[in-house]
């Protein structure tokens, strides 16, 4: 995977990049940065849905209660 930066470059409040990249890789091969993503995608697919649905309840309701 190309992360578009050099892991040397990272800052030392990360940690070292050797470390970094070593868990970078990790992950990679244990599929764990996918899952996140798919975690994360899902979390903001729900909290869209929910925000749409709430405000087209609030849209339908006659004037006079809103």
């Amino acid at each position: 995977m190309c992360t578009d930066i050099p892991w040397r470059d990272l800052t030392s409040y990360f940690g070292a990049w050797s470390a970094i990249w070593r868990r970078f890789n990790l992950w990679i091969k244990k599929d764990i940065l996918n899952e996140l993503f798919r975690l994360l995608s899902r979390a903001a697919i729900k909290s869209s849905l929910s925000r749409t649905i709430f405000h087209l309840a609030r849209s339908t309701r006659p004037r006079y209660l809103r």
